[in-house]
């Protein structure tokens, strides 16, 4: 959840953030982490087929042909080798932005917990299938959303100091928080993305136009997915799926007390 919420939104507001070693010494401790974790790799188990692989050879070597290589790449502490925190100030260095962009490799980690959704144990859990699916697209819709608002911040801080400076105070955000400025951003975002189109929080130049334009395309997109994912969750809650479903909890039922 770091990866996926915080580097963005870290990206976009870059230059709303104030010097703080402390956050790059942060990153340092999420990379010790991650370099952790690729040890603890080599002693998990992996699924294959409908079992589960405990054979330490065969661990081994299936994590080494699989995710080692690009796990080692992502978790090389390119911030701290080439920034020390006391020189790490945001805004003032666009290495240090640049670096943070190579972090977003590690969204890539997020599609294998997603994985874990569609393991068995998730079943046993007893969690509801429609439930389930609404909450992954929510969560889907909520990231997008997130995602879009510190882009537009970013595509946003390549402006002239000037005319952002202008912009912010006809929004009257100029001597707001981050949070403030993030909120507006996410407005901007929610309005694009669902084609509302306010108009009070606007495109004002050929890079953020064309900004937008890719947002409603994302947009569309969106809708046009959300609409058969809600489809097919409504269609599968009847007939032969509803009878499969019923079936599979008196399973799970039956094994769970014998």
């Amino acid at each position: 959840l770091y990866v996926a919420v915080v580097v963005p939104f870290r990206i976009g507001f870059e230059s709303e953030l104030m010097c703080n070693p402390d956050i790059v010494r942060f990153d340092l401790f999420l990379d010790i982490f991650f370099i952790c974790d690729i040890i603890l790799q080599f002693f998990t188990g992996y699924r294959k087929f409908e079992q589960f692989e405990f054979n330490r050879r065969r661990v081994v070597v299936h994590y080494l042909k699989s995710y080692f290589v690009f796990d080692v790449i992502i978790s090389i502490p390119v911030t701290w080798m080439t920034q020390p925190p006391s020189m790490a100030c945001a805004g003032g260095n666009s290495g240090y932005a640049a670096t943070k962009l190579l972090r977003l490799l590690r969204l890539v980690r997020v599609v294998r917990v997603i994985k874990l959704f569609n393991l068995p144990m998730f079943a046993g859990a007893r969690v509801n299938h429609f439930v389930l699916q609404l909450v992954k697209i929510a969560l889907a819709c909520l990231f997008c959303m997130h995602w879009c608002a510190c882009s537009f911040w970013l595509v946003k801080s390549f402006e002239q100091d000037d005319l952002k400076l202008l912009w912010e105070a006809e929004q009257r955000i100029d001597h707001s928080p981050v949070f403030d400025k993030y909120v507006a951003a996410l407005y901007f975002a929610g309005a694009t993305i669902t084609t509302v189109g306010y108009g009070d929080i606007a495109a004002e130049n050929t890079s953020e136009r064309v900004y937008a334009l890719f947002v409603m395309l994302l947009g569309a997109g969106i809708f046009a997915g959300l609409i058969s994912n809600l489809s097919s969750l409504v269609s599968s809650g009847s007939g032969k799926e509803k009878q499969y479903q019923a079936k599979c909890r008196d399973l799970e039922e039956f094994f769970e007390y014998h």
